[in-house]
Parts: C-alpha cells; structure tokens; sequence
C-alpha cells in the first residue's frame, strides 16, 4: 500500500471517530440531561441509545485497524 493510500486511510478514519465521538456524546447528553437536538417530528423513544449505538459502529472499522498493527 502506498504512502497516499494509507494516508487518505487514516484521514478518512479520523473523519469517522470524530462522527463517531460526537455521536456518542451526543446520545449522552441525551441520556443523562435530555438534550435533544432531533426536532419534535423526529424524536423517538431510546433516541440516544440509538445514537450511542451508531457511534460505537462507526469506531469498528478503527479498532480493526489497531488490532491489525497490533498482530505485527
């Protein structure tokens, strides 16, 4: 793999934690303050653990990543 290609790799995984960060923080401050940001349309019951949920999936692809170069 190429220098470019691992570094557009490592860009687009910091561009997906970062999501994944804000998603988790997001379904927290749900949970423990009920700060919605969804407008009263979109809201639905166990909203931030939904969102808590989608910011853990968005970390796999990373921890994947890191348990590869930890084999090595």
């Amino acid at each position: 793999m190429s220098s470019e290609n691992k570094l557009a790799l490592i860009i687009k995984l910091m561009i997906m934690d970062s999501i994944a960060l804000t998603l988790i923080g997001l379904g927290i401050a749900k949970l423990q303050v009920n700060l919605d940001i969804l407008p009263d349309n979109l809201r639905f019951p166990y909203s931030g653990w939904v969102f808590i949920l989608a910011g853990m999936v968005l970390l796999v692809p990373t921890l994947n990543l890191i348990k590869k170069f930890i084999r090595k």
